[in-house]
This record gives structure tokens, sequence and C-alpha cells, in this order.
């Protein structure tokens, strides 16, 4: 049984060195109304437009929910966030 364990743990190694296992993250952030705020990834979605599709929920204790495309209103680090924020209100 140990061996078994030993075995897939091995497999998902050898799949993320190879780049092909996709880790999803837990938290991102996302820009709404000019800032950037926190939220818990509920759902990930491939869209047909080949692009990383999150449905996020506020963190904030609220239901409300936000949906965005990684790379354009979400982003995995805070710091990606502010940046893009920069970047689009110095346009």
């Amino acid at each position: 049984e140990i061996d078994a364990v030993y075995r897939k743990l091995k497999e998902y190694e050898d799949l993320e060195e190879q780049g092909l296992l996709l880790r999803l993250p837990t938290e991102a952030y996302f820009i709404k109304d000019n800032i950037v705020r926190k939220g818990l990834v509920q759902e990930l979605v491939y869209s047909p437009c080949r692009k990383l599709l999150l449905d996020i929920r506020y963190d904030d204790n609220s239901l409300d929910s936000y949906r965005g495309y990684v790379g354009n209103t979400v982003f995995l680090t805070q710091a990606e966030a502010e940046q893009k924020l920069n970047e689009m209100e110095s346009d």
C-alpha cells in the first residue's frame, strides 16, 4: 500500500517537472472599481479562447463574487495586480 502511494507521488512529481500538472491557486487578486481586492478562488474555467478564467469570492465574508481572466483583471499575486492597476491609471 505504501508502495502504491509512493508511485503515485512520483507520477505527480514527474508530471510537474514536465509542466503538465497545474496547481490551482486558493487565493487571487482582482481589480474592481479601481481597487485591488483579494478573494478566494471558487472555480477555474478553461475558456474557449484558451485563457484561464477564475471565479473568485470576495474575501470580506460577503457572498459577492468576481469572474475574470488571469493576467487581465485577475492576478495570482498582489504585486501583479497593483502593477496592472498602475498601468491602467496611467493610460
